[in-house]
């Protein structure tokens, strides 16, 4: 489908598509709040819409995410020669996404649109991987994993949660047990150990901490060995942060102690490390 007309708002969202010293991967997250009015352009058999220009290139792979109180919003993500490559129409939510890997290198049109009567504020996030950063590789070893999923949670792990090749399997982590998606807290969690030996557990907790130290960098600060209990479990645990004054990144390593409830627990022992962003 080719669009009509190229008349739309525009926007430049600065995409950091370069090549940093040394970094194996490189995501990006954006946010940005926006408002449908009566003076935005409107065409009937398309819908009243604002216009963003996202210079993207050949593998780069991307999530849009609109959200609006005011209106239901839709997507339509558009190529650099103004034919129509993905379009998410909405009609029943305030929330509507697109997920893509893009095909060819050049200025990209996404247009946010509304029906006739949209009126309104609206937020769009974008989460951005470059061709290199949508895998850590066949058999990535213990740090290039951590780096792909630290890597990652600067776009709150969008583009894992969402994946843009839906048949690609998840991330494979070393010899790790399950790896998950934490919705309560939005943490990248694999689990290495889950038994009923406590010196077990207490040995791959003691490894994990140090093989988390060597793989970080050292922008990263650290505590450890600090411990908090609850009437289901005691959590000791050592914290990675990263040095950064707004949302840094993080890394904990936990072992839950779960013999301390009262109630029957599947397993006495888990060891796990999560990964995230703190607010």
């Amino acid at each position: 489908m080719k669009m009509i007309s190229k008349i739309f708002l525009v926007i430049i969202l600065l995409i950091g598509n370069f090549t940093i010293a040394q970094q194996k991967f490189h995501v990006e997250f954006n946010q940005l709040k926006g408002e449908l009015t009566l003076k935005d352009n409107y065409r009937k058999d398309f819908g009243r819409y604002h216009g963003y220009e996202i210079p993207l290139y050949k593998g780069d792979g991307v999530v849009f995410i609109a959200y609006s109180e005011s209106f239901k919003p839709s997507l339509v993500l558009v190529t650099p020669n103004g034919n129509v490559f993905k379009q998410s129409k909405n009609n029943k939510s305030d929330f509507v996404q697109i997920n893509a890997k893009i095909p060819e290198s050049g200025n990209w049109i996404l247009y946010v649109v509304g029906d006739s009567s949209a009126l309104g504020s609206y937020e769009l996030q974008y989460g951005f991987a470059d061709k290199n950063s949508l895998s850590p590789g066949e058999n990535p070893d213990f740090c290039t994993a951590l780096d792909f999923v630290l890597e990652h949670a600067n776009a709150y792990f969008l583009l894992l949660d969402n994946p843009i090749d839906s048949q690609k399997p998840f991330i494979k982590f070393p010899q790790a047990l399950d790896i998950f998606l934490d919705d309560s807290d939005g943490s990248f969690t694999i689990t290495f150990y889950q038994g009923d030996d406590y010196k077990q557990a207490l040995n791959f907790y003691k490894k994990y901490f140090e093989m988390v130290k060597n793989c970080l960098k050292e922008n990263f600060s650290f505590v450890t060995n600090k411990s908090e209990q609850s009437e289901e479990y005691k959590n000791t645990y050592s914290l990675f942060t990263e040095k950064l004054q707004q949302k840094p990144r993080a890394v904990k390593v936990d072992l839950y102690d779960f013999s301390v409830s009262k109630t029957k627990q599947p397993v006495n022992y888990l060891v796990d490390i999560s990964v995230g962003k703190l607010n």
